[in-house]
């Protein structure tokens, strides 16, 4: 009897022992497998899972990059297009502020014109004021001096040769009517008065009218300024020739 087996034991039942421990060796190498091959199948299960999870992410995630740079570039488009506009927009502020800035000088200037002419005008109406009022005065004056002397020459006419005359005016003092504010004066002078003094009374009124009427300019000038010797007050001794010239022009006139 071969030894670890029982003596007088068959060939057989060896045999069968023999192929029983090794079936139940191969059922456990086989269960063994069988749950590896279980364990790798739930494993790669599992990471197949997980790697279409990743997929579909980085699928999603494709899609987004995508999207981004869609909107990226519309973006983009968009940036240089406002950009574009913004340089526009500043040129045309730029043109704006210059443009506003020579309308302010333009009107600075034009108020500047306006009041340099307003006050031409004024001082142009002042000077003509003065120059009527002054050329009023003289008229009045050679009027008077004319009044006096035709009606000195009609008293005269009446009277005897030896009988005394009213007294002429000295030529060298200033009448009384020039000074300011004596326009009123009288020189007794007689109430027969001629015709022609009575037309020269209608004149002289018309010409008053004529100034009291004037009405103000409504566009600006600048008027000529006159010469000077025009409205300077008259010296004595003009007035004095002016009413010499006169009385001659009258007593021509009479003759």
């Amino acid at each position: 009897a071969e030894p670890g087996f029982p003596g007088g034991e068959p060939k057989a039942a060896l045999e069968a022992h023999v192929r029983e421990k090794f079936n139940r060796m191969v059922e456990a190498v086989d269960q063994t497998i069988e749950k590896k091959i279980e364990r790798l199948t739930q494993e790669l299960a599992r990471k197949t899972a997980e790697l279409l999870e990743v997929r579909a992410a980085f699928v999603q995630l494709s899609q987004k990059k995508q999207e981004v740079q869609r909107r990226e570039r519309a973006l983009s488009r968009q940036v240089d297009v406002a950009v574009e506009m913004i340089a526009a927009l500043k040129q045309r502020l730029s043109e704006s502020e210059e443009e506003l800035h020579r309308k302010e000088e333009e009107v600075v200037t034009f108020n500047h014109f306006l009041e340099e002419a307003a006050e031409k005008e004024v001082r142009g109406k002042a000077r003509l004021q003065h120059f009527i009022e002054n050329l009023l005065q003289r008229v009045d004056l050679a009027e008077r001096q004319l009044e006096y002397y035709q009606n000195q020459q009609l008293v005269c006419r009446h009277n005897d040769v030896d009988e005394p005359v009213f007294t002429e005016i000295s030529l060298h003092k200033k009448p009384r009517c020039l000074s300011r504010g004596s326009q009123n004066t009288s020189y007794n002078i007689p109430d027969t008065k001629p015709h022609s003094f009575q037309k020269g009374r209608i004149l002289l009124k018309k010409v008053k009218d004529e100034k009291n009427s004037i009405q103000p300019v409504k566009y600006f000038y600048e008027p000529v300024d006159c010469p000077r010797e025009l409205w300077r007050p008259q010296k004595k001794a003009e007035l004095v020739c002016s009413a010499r010239k006169v009385i001659a022009k009258s007593k021509m006139g009479k003759k």
